[in-house]
């Protein structure tokens, strides 16, 4: 029989078996407290995210709505039900299993909390690209980057996450396997869905920090800023920026084109006024009649 419902059955299954526990309004107060009674809420919660995380073609959707139902269950608590699929699945060579495992880390993107941050950081810090044959011989995806377009959402969504996100940029790590590429993508994808005035203002702030010492990939930066922030392109900011960091680069960095283009596309008027700009904070004309 063809299935027509985009959320699995088993899940809808599981859900009208336990509507106490994942549908109905509780609160904080009746929360359990019993380490055993949590630890098997978990457990079930898991089993559920499993479930979503199968379904190929809706499961980031599917996971949205039971999010929704689970009006009980904190972020933290969605959280340690993904981690346990994660670490359930850690040393699977199964490709089904692991698509469920990155799926679940994917559905990190929708939380707010540090603890889904830290997650998801560990994940892009540590797993490979793949994870080897299986045992039928082919590829077995990874989390790493379901974990890497996490990251973004979870940091501005957050504002305590994000300076471990910009420690991560300025890391070793976030050099693996376009990390680095991926997550200011996904940065720029987020500010084009249109996201709320608070978040955008928060990720071109912290876009334009970047801007002052990005160089392995300026151009990702600088065009997001371009598209999105009035007074970047033609601003004096873009210019110190480039001037400062042309005196750090070594002559073969690849990174010396775009700034020297930067500069010869400035304004005069740009240019003279560089000496001018606050040196504690030089991007705050932007952000004047940016308000909420």
């Amino acid at each position: 029989m063809k299935r027509t419902s985009p959320v699995p059955l088993p899940v809808l299954l599981a859900l009208a078996a336990v509507p106490a526990q994942a549908l109905s309004l509780v609160s904080p107060e009746s929360r359990p407290t019993d380490p055993a009674v949590l630890a098997a809420r978990v457990e079930s919660d898991a089993t559920a995210i499993e479930h979503v995380a199968l379904d190929c073609h809706h499961a980031y959707s599917s996971f949205q709505r039971m999010r929704a139902w689970w009006i009980d269950r904190t972020d933290d608590d969605v959280c340690l039900a993904i981690r346990c699929v994660v670490d359930r699945y850690a040393s699977s060579t199964n490709r089904e299993e692991n698509i469920i495992r990155a799926n679940a880390v994917a559905f990190l993107a929708e939380l707010s909390s540090t603890n889904a941050y830290a997650l998801a950081e560990s994940l892009a810090r540590t797993e490979p690209p793949d994870r080897g044959p299986g045992p039928d011989g082919s590829t077995v995806p990874s989390a790493l980057y379901a974990a890497a377009i996490a990251l973004p959402p979870l940091a501005f969504r957050e504002p305590a996450n994000l300076p471990s996100f910009a420690a991560f940029l300025d890391g070793p790590d976030s050099r693996r396997f376009g990390l680095r590429d991926v997550a200011y993508r996904q940065t720029d994808a987020l500010l084009r869905r249109d996201p709320p005035v608070r978040t955008r203002l928060r990720v071109l702030r912290f876009l334009a920090d970047r801007a002052a010492v990005e160089t392995d990939l300026p151009a990702l930066v600088d065009a997001t800023l371009c598209r999105e922030l009035p007074g970047w392109r033609d601003g004096p900011q873009r210019a110190a920026n480039a001037e400062s960091l042309l005196q750090t680069l070594p002559t073969n960095a690849p990174a010396r084109a775009f700034f020297e283009g930067v500069l010869s596309q400035t304004p005069d008027a740009a240019r003279r006024a560089i000496p001018d700009l606050d040196p504690y904070d030089p991007c705050a004309p932007l952000f004047r009649d940016l308000t909420e």
